[in-house]
This record gives C-alpha cells, sequence and structure tokens, in this order.
C-alpha cells in the first residue's frame, strides 16, 4: 500500500475539473513545491471491551425525560427498531462501524495538500492524519482511483481559498462562506466543503486555536472525506438525482466522521461531549432545548421528508443520532444499502420501510424522545 503526499504553495491550479454536486464546508493559494512521496502509516484499531455494569431494565421513554436510560451491560452487535434505545446506544453502532475499520484496507492512492501562503504547512499535514483512515473505511463501498485534492487555508488567507473554489467546481464553497461568515469564527475556524466531481476534492478552514486531540476538530476530515464517498456510491453528482434530505446528507457525514475520529475506548465520552457541545448553529441549540417531544417528532419526520430549512443547521445533530440507530439497527452494509436503493427508487419512505420494516413517522416518533433528552443536555 503506497501513498503519495504532495505539498504545494500557489496559485497553481492542479487539476481544473467541472462537477454536478457539492456539499457544504472551508481552506487556501499556494507556491509548488517538489511533490515529495510519502508511505502511508496505517495504524490498527485494537478493541477492547469496556467493563459496565450490571444488566437492567430498558427504559421506555415518556412523554417528560428527566432520567438517563440505563446501559444494557454487554454491548450486543444490533438493538432493533422496535425498542427504545439504551443510554449506550453509541457504542453498538460504533460495534457495526469498528468491525470495518479494523479489516479496512486501502489501495494506492495520491494525497496533494495546498495550504495558503500563511498557513501553517505542518498543523495542515497533522489536521488531515485521519485521511488515510477514513479513505480505507470508505474504499469498502466505493474504492478511490484518483487523486485526492485538499486545500487547507487559516482565517487569513480567506482569499486564497475562495480562489481555489471555481476551479473545482464549486460555488461559494458549497454553502454560505462569505469572507465576513469565514473571519467571525476567527482562530476557531473549522469548517470546510466537498466534491466529488470529475476530481475528488475538499477544502476547510483550519483551526489556530487547541489542540487535535479535541473531538470537534478531529472529525472533521473523515466528515468532508464522506462527503466524496458518499456521493460518488450514491451518483448523487449526476444531474436530476435526487439527493438525500439534509438531515440524513450531514448527519451520516457527521455520523461517520465522528466515527473514524473517535477512540474505541472513549467511545461513549466522545459521543457525550458531541451531544452536549453540539457544533451547530446557535437557533438550532435553542430549538432542540425548548422544543417538547412532539416538536422534535414532528422535526425529524418533515426532515427526512425533505423539509430541509425547518431549523437552520439541526441536521448534524439529529441526522448523526438518527444515523446512529440505523447503523445499530442492522449494520453498515445495510444502512449503506438504503441510501442507495433510494438512489434508484428515488422514494425515501420507500426505501426506509423496504430496509428498516418501519414507517418514517413511527420510527420519527420512536427517535424523538431519545433526541429530546440529548438535547436537554445541549450547552450554550
Amino acid at each position: 500500500m503506497k501513498k503519495y503526499i504532495v505539498f504545494a504553495l500557489s496559485f497553481t491550479l492542479l487539476f481544473p475539473t467541472t462537477s454536478f454536486s457539492a456539499v457544504k464546508k472551508p481552506a487556501s493559494k499556494a507556491v509548488v513545491k517538489k511533490p515529495v512521496a510519502k508511505k502511508p502509516v496505517v495504524k490498527k484499531v485494537v478493541v477492547k471491551p469496556t467493563p459496565t455494569p450490571t444488566p437492567s431494565k430498558v427504559v421506555e421513554p415518556s412523554p417528560v425525560i428527566s432520567s438517563r436510560p440505563e446501559p444494557i451491560q454487554e454491548v450486543p452487535d444490533f438493538w432493533p427498531l422496535d425498542k427504545s434505545a439504551p443510554s449506550n446506544i453509541m457504542s453498538i453502532a460504533d460495534k457495526a462501524v469498528r468491525k470495518i475499520i479494523e479489516g479496512a484496507k486501502t489501495n494506492d492512492f495520491k494525497i496533494t495538500l495546498l495550504t495558503g501562503p500563511t498557513t501553517d504547512k505542518e498543523r495542515a499535514k497533522k489536521y488531515i492524519e485521519l485521511l488515510d483512515r477514513s479513505i480505507a473505511f470508505w474504499n469498502t463501498y466505493w474504492k478511490i482511483d484518483q487523486e485526492m485534492v485538499v486545500a487547507i487555508a487559516e482565517v487569513q488567507d480567506y482569499q486564497w481559498i475562495s480562489s481555489m473554489w471555481p476551479k473545482y467546481g464549486l460555488n461559494g464553497g458549497g454553502f454560505d462562506a462569505s469572507e465576513a461568515s469565514w473571519k467571525a469564527y476567527g482562530t476557531s475556524c473549522n469548517q470546510g466543503g466537498a466534491i466529488s466531481g470529475v476530481q475528488p476534492f475538499f477544502w476547510g478552514c483550519m483551526s489556530t486555536s487547541g489542540d487535535f486531540g479535541s473531538i470537534g476538530i478531529k472529525k472533521f476530515v473523515p466528515h468532508e472525506y464522506t462527503h466524496i464517498a458518499q456521493q460518488k456510491f450514491m451518483e448523487s453528482n449526476i444531474p436530476g438525482k435526487k439527493r438525500l434530505p439534509l438531515v440524513l446528507t450531514e448527519g451520516f457525514a457527521d455520523f461517520y466522521g465522528m466515527e473514524l475520529a473517535v477512540d474505541p475506548l472513549t467511545v461513549e465520552s466522545d459521543w457525550n461531549l458531541y451531544f452536549r457541545s453540539g457544533w451547530i448553529s446557535k437557533d438550532a441549540k435553542t430549538f432542540l432545548k425548548n422544543a417538547d417531544i412532539s416538536q422534535i417528532q414532528s422535526l425529524v419526520s418533515k426532515s427526512l421528508n425533505g423539509e430541509d430549512s425547518i431549523v437552520d443547521g439541526h441536521w448534524y445533530y439529529t441526522g448523526a443520532y438518527i444515523t446512529a440507530r440505523l447503523v445499530a439497527a442492522k449494520g453498515n452494509d445495510t444502512f449503506i444499502n438504503f441510501t442507495k436503493d433510494f438512489k434508484v427508487s428515488q422514494n425515501l419512505n420507500r426505501s426506509f420501510e423496504s430496509f428498516y420494516q418501519i414507517s418514517i413517522e413511527d420510527f420519527s416518533k420512536l427517535v424523538a424522545p431519545e433526541i429530546k433528552f440529548r438535547a436537554n443536555q445541549l450547552s450554550g
């Protein structure tokens, strides 16, 4: 297995392409250095079972959620969709993902890293460390056989990164990425966008504050690469094809972004931090914290039916939990096959019921109390 990493600093365009689809997020301009061949280091992740308390009865959701559902002692392979979830449902979903991470193999591939004129190149290299693991994992469902171009910029290099977007088929980075919006994040900037197109490409605005031990920073690269794989195996970059609703597009990417970044021994604490912090808009946090269960149920149902603009930005949070529930129910393969089936059926309700034997409405009723419980703990 070989990986070649090329670092470049300049305005030079590597492979200008035309693309058909974009999925949101940030990166920078460069002066070309000689390609440096570098072998990837693939780390084997060893899963060690975490000791847990004695078995206890799973608590059914009630209209008012005041206490945490009890965890189950031994983490099973699956958790059915006709039962409310225990508190360690994320460990059950993780177990399915971990099997693939452990057995994942990669083929030869080339990564070209572009950095802004004043962006820290060494930090940028560290920023994309989880790209190897992400590529290996998604090779299970779609094998990359092209150069992967990544552009990284710090907040002061906005002009450089914005000049890169049209070269790879992105308009405005793929979402609202105005200079004012970008600079509002300051040194905490940690956003980006991805496009599969003819040339797989993603960009990121790299935070200069904090270290890379933060799960909120670590999940960024796997999230963006998940979008690349998602667009490829769903062929959602083909004009005329319906895309998954945002709650699944972004939730799917955030779930696997987290899973490819978490330590297998700290799954629950990492996910608890995710659900406490949110990393979503203030409006989305306010809604989720103040909404009652029926409002959450309506939000989930409408979002799965394609009403994307009900509460701006909730998709990552609610969508990550929805994805976890589906992966925990029947594993990764079924979840990916469900999304591929939607590509053909173009009817999410039909594909959902076919693969999960539950309607979107009934599923929304099931997960609403569970999402509400987590939302009660949101900070900020």
